[in-house]
């Protein structure tokens, strides 16, 4: 996979599952999150989704709820199981995300959350 490409790397995120609200009439979408920082995510899903569209987030991580944090699909690849691989970046300083601030702050406690986690399941092997 050669070196990490982002600004701000990602880690793996088993457990933390996204809710998506693309548009309506379609019902919201639950996604196992597959990497995670404060600033985006990707997801598996069964479908593909249209790429610079936004959308509408909640995280669940264990006891930890985010709800209404805005995103835009970066990309969507199709996997070779036939499922998608997709990436969305936060955008919290969109004119429409709601509680800028505090939706900034819960996302970095997040992340936070996630590599310990993570690292605890490394150092543990489990």
């Amino acid at each position: 996979f050669g070196t990490e490409r982002r600004q701000h790397p990602r880690c793996e995120a088993p457990g933390l599952v996204a809710t998506i609200g693309v548009r309506f009439p379609w019902p919201r979408i639950t996604a196992d999150v597959l990497d995670f920082n404060r600033y985006g995510m990707s997801l598996r899903l069964a479908r593909p989704l249209a790429t610079n569209q936004t959308v509408d987030i909640e995280l669940d991580f264990g006891v930890l709820h985010i709800e209404g944090v805005v995103g835009v699909i970066h990309n969507c690849r199709s996997l070779r199981d036939g499922g998608y691989r997709c990436g969305i970046q936060f955008r919290t300083g969109a004119a429409t995300q709601l509680d800028r601030n505090q939706i900034r702050s819960q996302l970095a406690g997040l992340e936070r959350e996630v590599a310990t986690v993570t690292t605890n399941a490394l150092e543990t092997g489990s």
